[in-house]
């Protein structure tokens, strides 16, 4: 499936392609083989790619994280003098809902975005790290003798 694709450009694009191609649930592990660039400068790069993928996804999650302590807040606004008219009422359940809607948004883009990537990517560490051990001995790996 994925035998036909090429890494291209510089090796900054080259470890964003390869970031985007591990994302790929479909991804054939045998394709991957052939596909892992052999430049250390690559390498280099999808390691910052990598970093830089995490902490965009840190900063989208605190973001809401502060959406649901905004919605914490006006319901302890609410409730601070110990009765809730029937208008309170009514903020306090929008203001579950809003909460409830926004945990199911936070589960939904964890299992999509994630959960799928991060179970896929454990594969690939270990093949880099492979592919780093026989760039860093030159091509050779000398295997212990028994």
């Amino acid at each position: 499936m994925n035998s036909n694709i090429q890494f291209s450009g510089t090796p900054k694009e080259q470890a964003h392609q390869l970031l985007e191609l591990l994302k790929d649930k479909h991804l054939d592990i045998d394709a991957l083989k052939t596909l892992l660039p052999a430049n250390v400068e690559v390498i280099r790069e999808f390691i910052t790619c990598m970093k830089e993928d995490m902490a965009a996804n840190a900063a989208s999650y605190n973001r809401v994280i502060g959406i649901l302590e905004s919605s914490l807040k006006n319901l302890e606004d609410i409730i601070k003098d110990g009765e809730v008219s029937e208008e309170e009422k009514k903020r306090c359940h929008e203001e579950i809902v809003r909460i409830h809607q926004h945990v199911c948004d936070i589960q939904l883009a964890h299992e999509k975005n994630l959960l799928d990537f991060w179970a896929h990517i454990s594969k690939y560490v270990f093949l880099l790290l492979a592919v780093i051990v026989v760039i860093a001995s030159g091509g050779k790996v000398k295997l212990p003798k028994k």
